[in-house]
């Protein structure tokens, strides 16, 4: 809907499997929350998506291909699925009055910089994002950090 709505030039049902495929190891990973910071997290996320390559599944190899396409970010279809994935987790925060913000003790700085590739690649949603981190500092949701 976003891409439509901002006109992005990307192939929608690509970016669409590749968000799935990412989603997909993550959840085998065992995903680890936006702010906190896992190691071995890539590499149990690559151990996956090599099982479901090597699974004989005549998709395997497709997958493997749309979750390294995804891990380079070299295609606008890979970085509006970063995009998506930070600002999923960041309108769950609008929507629980920053929750999972307030419970971690997140700082404004640490939405901002984990944030940093929406600004980069889809300024229009950076700048709406911008305005709601203010109200979320205001509101005492983050630190003022």
């Amino acid at each position: 809907v976003l891409a439509r709505e901002l006109d992005a030039d990307i192939d929608v049902p690509r970016a669409v499997a590749m968000a799935l495929v990412h989603d997909l190891c993550e959840i085998d990973a065992g995903d680890t929350p936006i702010y906190s910071h896992r190691p071995d997290q890539h590499e149990a996320e690559k151990r996956c998506i090599e099982r479901l390559a090597a699974s004989g599944l005549r998709i395997g190899p497709e997958l493997r291909e749309l979750w390294l396409e995804y891990e380079a970010q070299t295609t606008r279809e890979s970085r509006w699925v970063k995009v998506m994935d930070r600002l999923l987790p960041f309108t769950s925060n609008l929507s629980t009055q920053g929750r999972s913000w307030r419970e971690r003790g997140i700082a404004r700085s640490q939405v901002l910089r984990i944030n940093e590739q929406v600004r980069t690649h889809a300024p229009e949603i950076h700048d709406w994002m911008r305005v709601r981190i203010d109200e979320a500092v205001s509101r005492g949701w983050l630190r003022d950090a």
